[in-house]
C-alpha cells in the first residue's frame, strides 16, 4: 500500500523523497531515489548499457542502504535514533525507476524530529530531497502525499520538523526559499532580465545611442521592466499553480529561450521599448516558474501560502539581481566603450546562447548541455 500510494506524488527529475508516517509507539518512513541519479554514485549499472535494471539494483542493496544510512540522520529528543532499513524494492513511474528504501523507528514522535538529509548531494550539487508527512497520529494529518513539509539541500541539509503541527507559516517560509533558489539558478530568468536592464542607461534618438543624462529616466526605465515582468509572471504563476491553465513544458521552455534571444536583440541594437512583447514573454517565464512549484506542493490547504510564498521568493531573487546590476550600469555608463562592449558585445554573447538553448529545446537535442 506504501508503494501504491507514492505513485500519487508527482515525481521530478532531481529530487529524491522521503516519505514519513508516525504511529503511537513507531516511525516509518521510506527513501525514493531515482535509480539514474543513485547509480551516478553506485554504479548499479553492471552491465553498462545505461539502464539500471532491477536484478542489478537488488543485487547492490546493501551498498545502497550504507550510503544512505551515514547521509540521513533522525535526532529525537536530542538522540540520534537508529534506523533500520527493510528489504530495498523499485518503483517505476513516469520519470523512470525509483530505488525505494523503507525504514522504521522503534519508538513514536511527538515532538520536534532534527533530520539532516544529505542524500546525493555529493554528486549533484543542485539535487533537493522532499520531506513528505503521509500519517500523523497525533494530528490525525493523513492523505498529505502531495504536500512538502521541508525542502533539504547543499547548505540547508538539516532542518527541525514538527508532524504535530503542519503549519502553513512553514509551507510560506519554505516557498519564499524556494522562489528565490529557483530564479537564482534559473540562468535563462536571469538573462533576461539582465538583457532588459543593460540599455536603461542608454536611449537611442535619431538611430543614435547617447547616454542618459539623469538618474530618474534610467531608474524609471528598469522600474516598467521589472513591475512588467512581475505582473506578468504572476499572473501565470498564480493560473498554473490553480490548475486553469497548462502548457506543454517543452513548448514553454523553449519560448523562454526565445525571450532571451529577442530581448537581447532588441535591447542591444534596436533600442525599441515593446512593453507589450516583454510582458507577453513575461507570461511564459511565469509558466516556466510554475513547472517547478508544480512539483512541490498540490495540496489544496497549502497552495495559497505556497503560492504567496514562491511569488515573494522570486520577487526578492529578482530585486537582489536588479540591486547588484543596475548601480554597476549607472557608474560605468559614461565609459566611451560601454555601448560596443557591455551593450552590444553582452547581449550578442548573451543572444547566441539563448539560442543554443532555443534549438536544444525545440529539437530536444544536446549541443551544449549547459544550464
Amino acid at each position: 500500500m506504501l508503494l501504491v500510494s507514492s505513485q500519487a506524488f508527482a515525481h521530478s527529475v532531481g529530487e529524491s523523497y522521503i516519505f514519513l508516517s508516525s504511529q503511537a509507539d513507531k516511525l516509518d518512513g521510506r527513501l525514493e531515489i531515482r535509480l539514474q541519479d543513485f547509480d551516478e554514485r553506485l554504479r548499479f549499472d553492471v552491465d553498462g548499457n545505461g539502464n539500471v535494471e532491477r536484478e542489478e539494483f537488488l543485487a547492490g542493496g546493501d551498498r545502497a542502504i550504507e550510503y544512505v544510512r551515514n547521509r540521513v540522520t533522525l535526532i529525537i529528543d536530542g538522540l540520534e535514533e537508529p534506523m533500520n532499513y527493510g528489504t530495498p524494492d523499485v518503483l517505476d513511474t513516469d520519470l523512470g525507476r525509483y530505488a525505494v528504501l523503507p525504514f522504521s523507528l522503534e519508538r513514536g514522535v511527538t515532538n520536534e524530529i532534527d533530520i539532516e538529509y544529505t542524500v546525493l548531494f555529493d554528486v549533484f550539487p543542485e539535487h533537493r530531497g522532499l520531506l513528505i508527512l503521509e500519517y500523523d497520529h497525533v494530528s490525525g494529518t493523513q492523505n498529505t502525499t502531495e504536500a512538502v513539509s521541508l525542502v533539504f539541500r547543499p547548505g540547508n541539509s538539516r532542518q527541525v520538523f514538527d508532524p504535530s503541527t503542519p503549519s502553513t507559516r512553514a509551507q510560506f517560509f519554505t516557498f519564499v526559499r524556494e522562489g528565490m533558489h529557483h530564479i537564482w539558478i534559473g540562468v535563462d530568468h536571469i538573462l533576461f532580465l539582465i538583457v532588459l536592464i543593460l540599455p536603461s542607461v542608454m536611449r537611442r534618438r535619431d538611430g543614435r545611442w547617447e547616454v542618459v543624462d539623469g538618474f530618474r529616466p534610467a531608474f524609471m526605465h528598469v522600474a516598467k521592466v521589472v513591475s512588467l515582468f512581475t505582473l506578468a509572471h504572476s499572473i501565470t504563476l498564480s493560473l498554473a499553480a490553480l490548475g486553469l491553465v497548462s502548457l506543454n513544458s517543452r513548448v514553454v521552455e523553449s519560448i523562454i529561450a526565445a525571450s532571451v534571444v529577442f530581448a537581447a536583440v532588441n535591447g542591444g541594437f534596436l533600442g525599441r521599448k515593446v512593453w507589450p512583447i516583454i510582458f507577453a514573454f513575461g507570461l511564459f517565464h511565469g509558466f516556466g516558474f510554475a513547472t517547478v512549484m508544480g512539483h512541490l506542493t498540490l495540496d489544496r490547504r497549502f497552495l495559497v501560502p505556497a503560492l504567496l510564498g514562491f511569488n515573494v521568493g522570486v520577487e526578492i531573487g529578482q530585486l537582489a539581481i536588479v540591486l547588484a546590476t543596475f548601480p554597476v550600469l549607472w557608474l560605468i555608463r559614461e565609459w566611451r566603450h560601454y555601448r560596443v562592449v557591455v551593450l552590444q558585445a553582452g547581449s550578442t554573447a548573451i543572444a547566441a546562447l539563448a539560442l543554443i538553448w532555443l534549438v536544444e529545446r525545440a529539437f530536444d537535442i544536446t549541443l551544449l548541455g549547459i544550464f
